[in-house]
């Protein structure tokens, strides 16, 4: 940014451009601790979502739900225009962040709905702080032609046809001026390359969200999948009959989840559609190793009570 800051410097020493990014506006300082404070619940949350996904989610919808700061991409402030976009990409990746601890946690429905805030939160704002940027631009291009008018000049051009041991102490002075607005030039010239690549930025932003397969309609196709399971005529839609069966059966229907992690977001899964079933989370404390087999097994396959003997 110190580049950046120079060239806005010269901007508004030569061209009297009315934008400045000396100091921060009290809206920009608001911005920028929300952002901080959304990344710290963001890695508070990745840390937790193996152990506890259901909290992880619950931080990170608390810091969604939390009020939104002001932000303007029409300031004639470059660091709040930037500072707004940022705060976008922050809360595409929340969401996203949220996305991913619903589908682990087994709330699917949430995951997909989180994944299209996640596709959605960076549209409108890449195109509103592309038009800033063609703003910022405009005025410096107009920088850029009164630097090179001010270069080709008479006096400049006169000074350069003549050699430099013939210089006077008057020529010094017009070298020094010359060698000023050159420099100048390169920085505007630098600055116009930052805003065309922040807009590049903002394109490339936009299509990290936006896969060629949304995340949020893969998240559907896999709840379809799930329903046309339990649609299944051994379990005729009943999905309390279905979970049951899985967790009953887990060994061989876990066959097709090879990590350990898989598994457990399979039973994080049952558990949400079926609140009620008694042995699945006895099933998640054995997969997490806080259960033991013969726990598990007397779950699933409790000892039946023993059958009274007939008296004569």
């Amino acid at each position: 940014m110190g580049l950046l800051k120079q060239s806005l410097l010269a901007i508004t020493l030569i061209a009297g451009a009315s934008f400045t990014c000396a100091a921060q506006s009290a809206d920009q300082t608001a911005i920028r601790e929300r952002i901080k404070t959304t990344s710290q619940v963001m890695n508070d949350a990745r840390k937790l979502v193996q152990a506890n996904p259901r909290e992880a989610m619950a931080m990170l919808e608390q810091a969604i739900e939390a009020e939104s700061p002001a932000l303007d991409f029409n300031s004639e402030d470059l660091n709040t225009v930037m500072a707004s976009y940022d705060y976008c990409l922050n809360m595409a990746y929340l969401y996203r962040e949220t996305a991913m601890a619903a589908d682990f946690s087994g709330q699917w429905e949430k995951a997909a709905e989180y994944y299209k805030k996640s596709r959605e939160a960076l549209v409108e704002p890449a195109e509103k702080s592309k038009a800033a940027f063609v703003r910022f631009s405009e005025n410096i291009e107009n920088n850029i032609k009164q630097l090179r008018e001010l270069i080709d000049s008479d006096e400049f051009k006169e000074l350069k046809a003549r050699e430099e041991s013939d210089y006077t102490n008057d020529d010094y002075t017009v070298l020094e001026r010359l060698q000023f607005f050159e420099s100048e030039l390169t920085i505007n010239q630098e600055a116009l390359d930052y805003f065309k690549s922040r807009s590049e930025k903002a394109d490339k932003d936009v299509a990290s969200f936006n896969p060629e397969q949304p995340l949020d309609e893969l998240m559907f196709q896999k709840i379809k999948v799930e329903q046309d399971e339990i649609k299944h005529r051994q379990y005729g839609g009943n999905t309390a009959k279905w979970v049951d069966s899985v967790v009953t059966h887990h060994a061989a229907y876990m066959k097709d989840y090879p990590s350990q992690e898989e598994k457990i977001a399979l039973v994080y899964r049952l558990i949400v559609l079926s609140p009620d079933n008694k042995k699945a989370p006895v099933l998640l404390d054995f997969l997490k190793g806080n259960a033991t087999e013969a726990e598990l097994n007397k779950a699933i396959s409790p000892p039946r009570a023993a059958a009274k003997k007939k008296t004569n």
